[in-house]
């Protein structure tokens, strides 16, 4: 920030909103740096804050984010709310705005302990806490929104760090005829493609894992629609996560039999089942899925 004020440009600081107007770490810059900032007092989780701090700048440094590994296994929501959700306002912010550069910071933390060392950017991502799962959250979503936008930088970072490093986002609902089909939205228009086209591309960009999010059946506990996209399957050759819709074990389950799925994406086991996690991981060992068996949820801690 020093450094962007010295070379001439105007900077504006998007600070947590506090009752004492405290700015941080803002605080200990000199007099004639800090006079030179615009501080902005916010909170990146609400969308409507962050949009209006971002009209009229070219570039947007994203460096927010609750960091505490400790109080993340207390507060795991907020983490959530904070790194995965708020990236995502941040990001669809400066896209509404028309932000030309946008630059993300992750954290070694997305590597969890490491396998091997050095640790290189090939090294397997391991949400070994809350706060790291958060992490690696919001790094997936800068990815995915960069699909159709910037395709060449998809492809050169699978290409330079490895396609674990990437993962697409395919969101697809029922268009008018009642088919499933590929949700996009550009410039506020919303538009509808072909999914098996859309998961082509994606794998065609060398990323390492599709995430096929069902818009119509998210947050309604009904389940994933795994019969309304059975024509996708013969598609990929990557690995398929199924999201959306998630709201029991069975569904889990159900879905992780399927021999196409590799994974299933929820909050509602985290959030509104208590032990719904084990139970679901528990249910589908019992039904023949490979996974780790687990003892108990301290294996987390």
């Amino acid at each position: 920030m020093e450094l962007l004020v010295a070379r001439g440009h105007q900077v504006t600081a998007f600070c947590l909103y506090n009752s004492f107007g405290n700015s941080g770490w803002l605080e200990t810059l000199r007099a004639e740096t800090r006079s030179q900032i615009s501080v902005v007092f916010g909170d990146i989780r609400d969308a409507d804050s962050i949009q209006a701090a971002v009209v009229g700048h070219d570039g947007v440094i994203h460096l927010a984010a609750l960091i505490a590994i400790p109080y993340s296994y207390q507060a795991p929501r907020s983490y959530v709310d904070t790194n995965a959700v708020g990236t995502l306002n941040v990001l669809e912010a400066s896209r509404r705005a028309g932000v030309s550069r946008f630059i993300h910071t992750s954290t070694s933390e997305v590597y969890g302990t490491a396998q091997y060392v050095p640790i290189d950017e090939r090294h397997p991502l391991v949400g070994q806490s809350p706060y790291s799962a958060s992490k690696i959250a919001a790094d997936r979503i800068m990815f995915s929104n960069s699909i159709w936008g910037e395709p060449e930088l998809i492809r050169a970072t699978s290409e330079k760090y490895g396609a674990q490093a990437t993962v697409g986002v395919i969101n697809f609902m029922s268009d008018e005829s009642g088919r499933s089909a590929v949700r996009r939205v550009r410039d506020g228009t919303v538009e509808m493609g072909d999914i098996a086209n859309a998961v082509t591309r994606v794998q065609n960009l060398g990323l390492g894992e599709v995430v096929l999010q069902s818009v119509d059946k998210d947050g309604t506990g009904q389940g994933f629609p795994l019969p309304k996209i059975h024509k996708v399957w013969s598609t990929p050759n990557i690995p398929v996560i199924a999201a959306g819709g998630f709201g029991s074990t069975t569904h889990i389950a159900e879905c992780l039999a399927n021999e196409h799925v590799e994974a299933v994406l929820t909050s509602n086991l985290l959030a509104f089942l208590g032990d719904g996690l084990a139970r679901a991981r528990a249910q589908a060992v019992g039904t023949g899925t490979d996974m780790a068996r687990w003892n108990s949820l301290k294996t987390f801690s």
